[in-house]
């Protein structure tokens, strides 16, 4: 990896990443295991101390054989400390064999699932991890279910399930059950008479039982009076209809008339003599030419008059007098 050189060009992100770069490369001085470890200045000098005493223990010759020896033998935990060689031996006539190293270490099986063992000939140790058999054994059926250890499955019945199940009607068109034997849910739907109960008729609406819905029929019927008021009597008759924006007559407004009373003929004497109603009777010699003056009726009134007819006391026209003029 190239060495990292920081430069004050460098931007703050370029700067970041190179300090991170150096603080990782050189590691936290608190690893180190020089007994300077406040300041790396400070551990590598007293390394560098090291070393040099280092040096001086090497490369030294024995004075007696002339023979090249490493370091301070003095300094060796062994009996021999002569030379490096008879110390080697020494420490090659400890060193035990295979099997002593072997036959030195054991191995506890304390217990629980899978095994644990260790064979002194080959030196092996053997762990074997927890069964199937093990394992499932740790389990156990709780409520509303079943299990099997052999093989390790959990099961819940049908019956189980479906006792966990329940259904409330709460009335209403139409119907909900459910049987727990079979797990079935059974919903009908309101039935035409649920629906038709539902609905009435209104103002002129029928509904029957069969669902129709039908508009009463509405009848007038025209009728004509066969009273006969008398003279002085009275008699109603319809004035005004009030009828609603479907047609139907809603008020019919009647009036009461009155007739007159019978006008009843004064008598009459002089020269037209009449009784009550009766026939009014002009006496015999009584129209002369002085009462038909001016005052009277004379030609040229005639003149203007269609026709005069005279009926006797039977109502039977008798006589008719036609105008001069025609």
């Amino acid at each position: 990896m190239p060495k990292q050189i920081v430069n004050i060009s460098d931007t703050v992100k370029t700067f970041q990443e190179k300090v991170n770069i150096i603080s990782r490369d050189v590691g936290w001085r608190g690893n180190l295991t020089t007994n300077t470890d406040s300041d790396l200045v400070g551990a590598i000098n007293e390394l560098e101390n090291e070393i040099d005493v280092i040096q001086g223990q090497i490369s030294q010759l024995d004075s007696a054989t002339g023979a090249l020896q490493l370091g301070d033998l003095s300094l060796l935990h062994t009996t021999a400390k002569d030379s490096l060689v008879n110390a080697i031996n020494e420490l090659d006539n400890r060193i035990d064999s295979d099997a002593d190293f072997r036959n030195k270490v054991s191995a506890t099986d304390a217990g629980g699932d899978g095994s644990f063992g260790y064979d002194q000939a080959s030196g092996v140790f053997t762990y074997t991890g927890p069964s199937a058999a093990e394992t499932r054994a740790h389990f156990s059926a709780g409520t509303n279910t079943t299990y099997s250890d052999s093989a390790g499955s959990f099961s819940i019945s049908n019956a189980t399930i479906r006792s966990k199940i329940s259904v409330v009607d709460s009335g209403g068109d139409g119907s909900l059950s459910y049987d727990s034997s079979t797990g079935v849910l059974n919903y009908i739907g309101a039935s035409d008479a649920d629906i038709r109960a539902r609905f009435t008729g209104g103002n002129e609406i029928t509904i029957s039982s069969g669902g129709s819905i039908a508009h009463d029929d509405i009848t007038r019927t025209d009728t004509q009076s066969t009273t006969s008021p008398t003279y002085g009597g009275t008699f109603d008759f319809v004035s005004s209809i009030t009828s609603n924006t479907r047609g139907h007559i809603t008020a019919v407004d009647t009036e009461t008339v009155t007739l007159p009373a019978i006008y009843t003929h004064p008598n009459h004497s002089g020269d037209v003599t009449s009784a009550g109603d009766g026939v009014t009777t002009i006496g015999d010699n009584k129209v002369t030419q002085a009462k038909m003056a001016d005052s009277a009726v004379g030609s040229s009134e005639l003149t203007h008059a269609v026709q005069l007819i005279i009926y006797n006391s039977g109502g039977t026209a008798v006589k008719t007098l036609y105008g001069a003029g025609n």
